[in-house]
């Protein structure tokens, strides 16, 4: 993935804190387009920092815990590139569920 592209989000399932925390979230099924690529935060086990973007559709506050205090990203592995088998089923999926429910 390369700032610029056209990606998928393939994972939508969010803890209970996210939801206090993020102004705008990814959709399972829409299209997004990567901002920026950097190091997230590290996790809170103790593990390394994961690779989060930014997506130019969606703009979240500042991670006051992340060194540098950079906008709030998302986990790169929620993404696929648009033209990928994980893209075509998360697309497909949001296109098989009626509207109006």
């Amino acid at each position: 993935m390369n700032v610029g592209d056209k990606v998928v989000c393939i994972n939508d399932t969010w803890d209970a804190w996210v939801f206090d925390t993020y102004n705008a979230l990814p959709e399972k099924g829409e299209i997004y387009t990567i901002r920026s690529i950097r190091a997230g935060r590290p996790q809170l086990d103790g593990g390394a920092a994961v690779l989060t973007l930014l997506l130019e559709e969606l703009e979240n506050d500042i991670d006051y815990s992340h060194v540098g205090g950079d906008e709030l990203g998302f986990r790169a592995n929620r993404f696929a590139p648009l033209n990928s088998m994980k893209a075509r089923r998360a697309l497909e999926e949001k296109s098989s569920v009626p509207s109006g429910l």
